[in-house]
Parts: C-alpha cells; sequence; structure tokens
C-alpha cells in the first residue's frame, strides 16, 4: 500500500472518530443526568450527655473536691460530678429521652460513666427512681460507692437505695432488673425486691409491700426544757425516713430512732417515709413547747418552821 493511501485512511479514521465523540458529548449529553454524590455515611450517635432535667428546692451540685454549689435546671453533668438534695430537693438526671433518674430528697450520686450503650451513677447515701426505655438510651448501671454490688436494666422501672455503709436494694416495678455482687446475680421482675449487705450476695427476691404504714412515738412531753428530744418509730424495712430535715433508715426490722433538737418556743415535728415501692407516708408531732428561760421553782424556807409548836 502506499503511503499516500495510508496516511488518508488515518485521516477517515480520525474524523469519523471526531464526530462520534461529538455526538456523545454533544447530543447524547443533552439527555444525561450525572449520578448524585455519593452519600456520606451517616455518622456515630454520640455518647447522650448527663444534664439536670429537673432541679426543685435544695439542689447542689460537686465536681472533684470543689464546693458544693447550687445548680439550675438544664445543666449538663461531666462524668464525676456528684448531685445531691437537701430536706426538701427534687432532682431527675436525664441521658437523652430514654433514661431518666429521679433523687428523693436527702439524696447523693455521682456520674460515674456516659457512653452510647451505657450509664453509670453512684449512689452513696439516699434512694433514686429510675425509668429505662428501649429505645437508643443506653443501659443503666447502679452501683454502691465500693463498687461491690450494681444493679443493672435496659428495659424498668426501678428503685435502688444506697446507705453510706455499702448496703445495696433494688426493687422493680415494671419490666426486669439483675442485682449483682460477689459474681452471684438475682433478676427482679415487677413486686419484687433484693439487698446486699457490705461484702454479700443479693438476697432471695422477695415481694415488696403494698403500702407503707408509719408509725412515730413521739416526746411525751408537751412543755419542757430539754432541748434535745428522741423520736422513734416503725416503717417498712429499708425505707427513707426524714426526721425533720435529718435523713435515715428504718433498719431490717423497720425501726429507726434519732434525737432532734427542738427551737425555742413551739414546735411540731414532721416525719416523712418513702419506701422502695415509692409508697409515701407522713405525720406530724402534737405541739411541743421548748421554754429553756422559764425560772426554776424554788421552795423557801425558814428557821422557825422546823421549830415544834
Amino acid at each position: 500500500m502506499k503511503r499516500g493511501t495510508l496516511l488518508f485512511g488515518v485521516g477517515v479514521l480520525v474524523v469519523i472518530a471526531a464526530v462520534v465523540l461529538s455526538y456523545l458529548f454533544v447530543v447524547a449529553g443533552r439527555d444525561y443526568v450525572p449520578p448524585p454524590p455519593p452519600t456520606p455515611p451517616t455518622a456515630a450517635l454520640g455518647a447522650p450527655s448527663a444534664r439536670l432535667a429537673v432541679a426543685e428546692g435544695d439542689v447542689q451540685v460537686r465536681s472533684g473536691e470543689s464546693d458544693w454549689l447550687p445548680v439550675a435546671q438544664g445543666e449538663t453533668l461531666d462524668v464525676g460530678t456528684r448531685v445531691r438534695t437537701g430536706p426538701d430537693g427534687r432532682a431527675v438526671v436525664a441521658f437523652g429521652d430514654d433514661l431518666k433518674v429521679r433523687l428523693a430528697s436527702g439524696s447523693d450520686v455521682r456520674v460515674g460513666e456516659v457512653r452510647r450503650e451505657l450509664a453509670r451513677m453512684v449512689i452513696g447515701d439516699g434512694l433514686v427512681f429510675a425509668d429505662v426505655r428501649p429505645g437508643a438510651g443506653p443501659r443503666l448501671e447502679i452501683t454502691n460507692e465500693r463498687g461491690e454490688a450494681v444493679a443493672t436494666a435496659t428495659d424498668a422501672t426501678f428503685s435502688v437505695a444506697g446507705e453510706a455503709g455499702g448496703t445495696l436494694r433494688a426493687a422493680v416495678s415494671r419490666g426486669s432488673a439483675q442485682l449483682t455482687a460477689q459474681g452471684q446475680t438475682v433478676t427482679l421482675g415487677p413486686g419484687y425486691s433484693s439487698i446486699v449487705r457490705p461484702g454479700g450476695v443479693p438476697s432471695k427476691p422477695s415481694s415488696v409491700p403494698g403500702s407503707l404504714l408509719l408509725k412515730v412515738r413521739w416526746p411525751t412531753e408537751t412543755l419542757t426544757a430539754a432541748r434535745r428530744q428522741q423520736v422513734s418509730g416503725t416503717a417498712s424495712p429499708g425505707a427513707r425516713v426524714h426526721v425533720g430535715a435529718k435523713p435515715l433508715w428504718a433498719d431490717a426490722n423497720g425501726r429507726f430512732e434519732t434525737v432532734v433538737d427542738l427551737r425555742e418556743g413551739k414546735n411540731r415535728i414532721e416525719v416523712r417515709a418513702l419506701d422502695l415501692g415509692g409508697h409515701e407516708a407522713k405525720t406530724e408531732s402534737p405541739t411541743i413547747e421548748l421554754d429553756t428561760h422559764a425560772p426554776k421553782q424554788v421552795i423557801e424556807t425558814s428557821p422557825d418552821m422546823w421549830k415544834q409548836p
């Protein structure tokens, strides 16, 4: 083949290729819709933060070794933050929308850990009521200060009472929860409770009383010069009892006892009790009047009174 003929053929092929490409980019491109950009991967859900959903009355927080400070509703609680409620305090700690923990008055808890799959609280002394829903929220664990006993739930309404000495009690009103200590676990259903004493294992589940009966023995004197007065009584075993502003626990037999300091003048002593089942009871003493300024009674004698008539 002659060289000129070859060059002519190559030129024809180049022209044909150019026409085809022009058609693809110009004609066919009129109806061409570019594919959408790739969807970026969905960001992983972050850990729900702990926040103070409700703060009414005397509610305080403390971080580390700092002083106790008043706290406003809605504030975020960092890991390690402690929350306490006074005699008239009411607080709710929320982890997202599916997990809420209500603190009874006179309670002290600490935010232990907050992750997407787990929220942990440490109870030092007090009574809390938790509602854990099976949504996107985390599992809840409530431990004592020593970390020896833990109450766990993923879908339950349950209560936990912790004493400063390490005793931990749990009771369930909806769903189920587990109480674990020393490698042993009991599962609690609605209406049942269990207790772990320091160094011990969970007790066999027992039924929660259906009501709370509160009986109080008041001081017998309604007019007194003694400022310190003893108050005692009975309630449900393990009930949280407030005698005036002083919180204490009813023992295994339901007994409680404390000493109250009266104010000068007329006093009414209020006693309130709250048990693991959420039952409440309260009563008030008769008026007790403290008078430390009353003149002492003096018996006057005369030397002549001893003389024989």
